[in-house]
Formats: C-alpha cells, structure tokens, sequence
C-alpha cells in the first residue's frame, strides 16, 4: 500500500514537470469529416434517380402533357424543405438566416412560376418585380451561406465593397442610359435582377476563402446561378437542352444544401466527441477534414 502511494506521488510530480516544461497535455480530437459513406450514398442516389426523372419527364413535356412549371414548382418544393432543415438544424445564425432568406426566395419562385402559368405577359410589371424580388433574396441567401465557416479576408472586404459600388454604378447607368420615354422606376428591375443574378454567382465562385473552407456547397450551389445566367445567352441551346439545364441547376442547388446539413451535422457530432475526449481516443471512427 505504502508502495502505490510512493509510486502515485512520484506519477504526479512526474506529470507536474512534463506540463510546465511542455505545457499541459491536451486531448487530440479528431479532424472532421463531412463525405462519409452513409452521405456518399444518399447524395449520389438522390443525383442519380432525380437525373433520371427528369429525363424521362422531358418527352411528356415535349408533347405538351403537362407543363414545365408544374415540374418546376416540384423541384422548388424540395429546396424549400431543404431550407427548412438548414434552420432547424443549423446552429449559427447565418445559417438560420440564410435558410429563412432561402425559404422566402421559394416563394417568389414559386409565385413567378404560377404567375407563368396563368400565361402573363413575361414582361409585365409583376413579372419583373417579382423577378427583382426574387433575385435579391437569392443573393441575400447566398451570402448569409458563403459567409458561414468562412473567414473574412481582406480580399472578401474588397469584394463587397467593389461589388456594391459596381452595382449601384452599373444600374444607374442602365437607368440613365436608357430612353427617356421608356424610363421608369419598372426600368431599374431588369438592370437589378441581372446584376443580383452575376453577383450570386460571384459571391461563392469569385472568394478563395470559399474555396478554401467549403469547396462542396461552393461548387454545387454556385452551379446554379451560373447555369441560369447560361441560359439567359440567346440561341445558346435548344429549348430541351434549356429546360433540363433549368432541372439540373434547382438539383444542383439541392444537393448543395444537403452538403450544408450534412456538414452541420457533422460538427454536432464532432462537439460531442470533443465533450468525451475518452471516448474519441478509443474509438475505432476516424473523423478527418473533407
């Protein structure tokens, strides 16, 4: 008994010396990881079986079966419970944020493609405020996201600064520059949704730190509005080829959600495992930064 004691006490004075020589010792937790096979999976069936739907779906559109909105709202239906899920599991408020921003630009999308349905004038006034409408809480959206997990350089405060005084500049001039009988306050939506469109696509694409920190939900949802400024090139496709790039930038802007969730959910299980340092160094489970 008196030996364990004598052998404690030399352990003690032994871990005493260590730590003020090297410090005190701090428990390795493990790195992150975000692909794993489970997610690998799911996000490659869900790529998978919607490609292939809509696919199968182009013919009866072709044919006039139904229209395109109808399938439409369906994929923007699917990115709105996306969102939903980005809020209720999402634990900064840039990310709750940019889930609600997401939900509301579901809205106006949805509302543009009801309104496409009645079979109102694409140029109409409505069209284009909600278009504006649109746009703007698309880019709200995207940089609520982009700027989560993501830190701010001086390159990112150079880029807001220059792409807010780019686009006020450049809108004026659209404005000014336009007839004087055709300018009106309407004259300002279309200069407004274009620009929002660019800089939706430049926010995530444009940023290194992007890159750097979440190459995923970078990629994936910049795909989006990269597409759909593609298409607003005239004669650049056929109109089959339009509407299915149209399918794939909404799936696209899916999966790049889910890669959100999916990282968020990895980071609550990360924290536990840091809470329960014990636990992490026998586990067999390795979490490594992807």
């Amino acid at each position: 008994m008196a030996e364990s004691t004598i052998h404690s006490e030399r352990a003690k004075t032994t871990t005493r010396l260590e730590e003020q020589q090297t410090g005190p010792k701090i428990h390795k937790t493990p790195h992150m990881v975000i692909w794993t096979p489970t997610f690998i999976l799911t996000f490659f069936c869900i790529l998978v079986v919607i490609l292939s739907v809509d696919a199968a779906m182009i013919p009866g559109w072709l044919s006039r079966d139904f229209r395109g909105e109808k399938l439409l709202i369906v994929h923007v239906g699917g990115i709105f419970l996306a969102f939903l899920a980005l809020i209720a599991i999402g634990r900064s408020w840039w990310l709750r944020l940019g889930g609600l921003l997401g939900c509301l630009w579901t809205l106006f999308m949805s509302l543009s493609l009801i309104v496409s349905l009645r079979g109102i004038d694409p140029t109409s006034p409505v069209i284009i405020q909600l278009n504006v409408a649109m746009n703007t809480s698309l880019l709200a959206t995207f940089i609520c996201l982009s700027i989560d997990r993501a830190p701010i350089r001086r390159w990112d405060n150079w880029f807001f600064a220059l792409a807010l005084g780019i686009s006020v500049v450049g809108t004026l001039l659209a404005f000014f520059l336009a007839p004087a009988s055709t300018r009106s306050l309407l004259t300002l939506g279309n200069p407004i949704a274009a620009t929002t469109q660019i800089l939706s696509l430049l926010v995530w694409w444009l940023r290194p730190s992007c890159w750097q920190t979440h190459p995923g939900p970078t990629f994936l949802i910049g795909v989006y509005p990269f597409i759909t400024l593609m298409l607003a090139i005239p004669n650049l496709a056929t109109t089959e080829d339009n509407f299915y790039l149209l399918l794939v930038a909404h799936l696209s802007l899916f999966l790049g959600i889910l890669r959100v969730i999916q990282a968020e959910r990895m980071d609550w299980y990360h924290q536990s495992a840091s809470d329960k340092p014990d636990e992490v160094e026998g586990s067999e489970t390795p979490l490594q930064a992807g």
